[in-house]
């Protein structure tokens, strides 16, 4: 897979809804210290929860990023394959008065445009625009939503219930009986959302599925292809459910995000002992402990000392959180606690300027990706007359290097530019770099 270039209609289409190129991608690995992890596991023997640790820490799934577009490509591939060719319209469930980039929604559609072959959209809709789009365009019968991963379902489902429904009865409507009236507009209703819904959601509960199968507003949904995410009911046994509060948290997660803990276990992200949370008075019972000194430091050291935790995964930096000040700052925390996972080398687009900053700060190496998008327009300010053969020589290089232009056509302006050069710096014509440029024989 590559990035994709956009032209200069698709970047203002997309920049309207809050999409911006190039995406910027994970910068560093969520993969669980399996030494930590062990440590976590034997912190449960106290309370006889070791084997129960053990089997929750064997079906941890950290999902790479290199996992996760790949599964993302095959959900795009089934989209294509079904859609024939046919034009779509790409939703955004958010509102355009609020426009947020740093959401797991956005981040996916731009990744799924620039690196999984998505076709162009006719439109890119926010959800106040849907209902009125879909009305002046009834050829469009296909409706796409993207995002990362589902599991209880509820973001999906007040999603489609924040969509506008059309005004069904008007005062103003005159009708022969009430059964006329209210099956001209219940018509009227159906042909705007008589479509289907696309969901491209890559990583996917059971339970998130029958929500969403449960909506009724468009007339039909489509789940593509899906890697299957499974909560503690599909994990563990009805005997180890017991001894947990919750049983629909699941235990994946991604480079990019671990969701809370109404979607994953409760406390995975920090190391907690697996009874530290509701169960926690009622286990202390048990164990003879009881809260007369409940909240002193006697009970907290005693709570300490049956149920240690152990942080065995780094502090996830979503990269869609780079742009807030908010999201830098728990970078600069992380930093400073020593709690991220290992670097990855995904080049850093220029516009992130802070988050360079930090990295320059930290002493971590990255490397720096030209904001390659606005080239088409850049590059019209490079046609200008140049005496300097060396800069003429960087900016043909530039160009080459993003494919802004054909091969030939960046020759022949390199040709034009070293013949205007050629009685101030006749012997650079021959140097190695303007010959390597031009494809030039010595």
């Amino acid at each position: 897979m590559y990035p994709r270039t956009f032209s200069r209609e698709q970047l203002e289409m997309a920049n309207k809804t809050g999409l911006y190129f190039p995406t910027l991608l994970p910068q560093f690995s969520g993969a669980p210290d399996r030494g930590e992890m062990a440590k976590w596991v034997a912190g449960h023997r106290h309370t006889q929860a070791e084997a129960l640790a053990q089997k929750i820490a064997d079906n941890i799934d950290h999902v790479s990023f290199e996992r996760f577009i790949k599964q993302l490509k095959t959900t795009v591939d089934d989209f294509i394959a079904k859609i024939k060719g046919e034009d779509y319209v790409l939703w955004i469930p958010q509102d355009l008065k609020a426009i947020e980039e740093g959401c797991s929604d956005i981040w996916v559609a731009c990744l799924a445009l620039e690196w999984c072959g998505l076709p162009w959209p006719e439109a890119i809709l926010r959800t106040e625009q849907l209902t009125n789009y879909l009305k002046q365009n009834p050829t469009i019968k296909s409706v796409l939503l993207l995002d990362d991963a589902a599991y209880s379902g509820d973001h999906l489902s007040q999603a489609l219930q924040k969509i506008p429904l059309p005004q069904i009865f008007r005062l103003d409507q005159k009708a022969d009986s009430f059964e006329a009236f209210f099956l001209e507009n219940f018509a009227n209703f159906r042909n705007i959302f008589d479509r289907t819904l696309y969901i491209c959601i890559p990583f996917r509960t059971r339970q998130s599925e029958n929500k969403v199968l449960e909506s009724k507003v468009f007339s039909a949904v489509n789940l593509l292809t899906a890697a299957p995410i499974k909560t503690l009911s599909e994990i563990l046994t009805e005997e180890e459910l017991k001894r947990l509060p919750y049983n629909n948290r699941a235990l994946t997660y991604f480079d990019h995000r671990l969701a809370d803990q109404m979607s994953v276990l409760t406390g995975l992200a920090r190391g907690d002992h697996l009874f530290r949370g509701s169960n926690l008075i009622k286990t202390m019972n048990v164990l003879g402990y009881y809260a007369d000194n409940l909240g002193t430091e006697a009970w907290n050291a005693k709570v300490k000392e049956i149920m240690p935790g152990n942080r065995f995964i780094p502090r996830i930096i979503s990269p869609y959180r780079m742009h807030s000040q908010m999201g830098i700052q728990r970078l600069r925390e992380a930093i400073v606690a020593k709690e991220l996972g290992k670097k990855i080398n995904f080049p850093v687009p220029e516009r992130y300027q802070d988050l360079m900053i930090v990295f320059r700060e930290s002493g971590l190496k990255y490397t720096v990706l030209p904001i390659k998008q606005p080239v088409r327009l850049q590059a019209q300010g490079f046609f200008k007359p140049q005496t300097n053969l060396a800069a003429a020589i960087n900016v043909m290089q530039f160009l080459a290097r993003w494919g802004v232009l054909s091969p030939n056509l960046v020759r022949l302006h390199c040709l034009g530019l070293l013949y205007g050069c050629y009685k101030l710096q006749q012997a650079q014509y021959h140097s190695c770099e303007s010959r390597n440029l031009l494809g030039l024989k010595r």
